[in-house]
């Protein structure tokens, strides 16, 4: 519970309309999507003292890297991403949800070099 304070502190004013890649490199907002989005930077600098966030997002990397086989560090990664899906008011009978998906090809081969390898989605 505390890790997830955590991340909610530093999400809250920097929500924003949640957007979805753009296929040329940058995002674009999609009226379907109804989340906001807020991308958070840990502060590895602070991961020793006991910084909820660097140390959530440290075993993300430990997770990954142990699944995939790799040794993923943190530098020149994307940052945590925190989505808050709030629909379209109480009575949304199709609120917005997280749902698999392939960010590029679903045809069993390797990831490319350069391209996402994981995601992984916290409740």
């Amino acid at each position: 519970p505390e890790e997830c304070d955590a991340v909610e502190e530093m999400a809250k004013n920097r929500l924003q309309r949640a957007s979805t890649a753009d296929g040329k490199g940058g995002a674009q907002i999609s009226e379907n999507r109804k989340a906001w989005q807020a991308g958070i930077r840990p502060a590895w600098n602070k991961e020793a003292e006991g910084d909820l966030v660097a140390q959530l997002s440290r075993r993300v990397y430990d997770y990954v890297n142990y699944v995939l086989g790799l040794n993923i560090q943190e530098h020149g990664q994307e940052p945590l991403m925190s989505i808050q899906y709030f629909g379209h008011g109480y009575n949304d009978t199709s609120p917005d949800r997280y749902t698999p998906h392939c960010d590029g090809p679903c045809d069993g081969e390797p990831f490319l070099d350069g391209t996402r390898m994981a995601t992984m989605v916290i409740y």
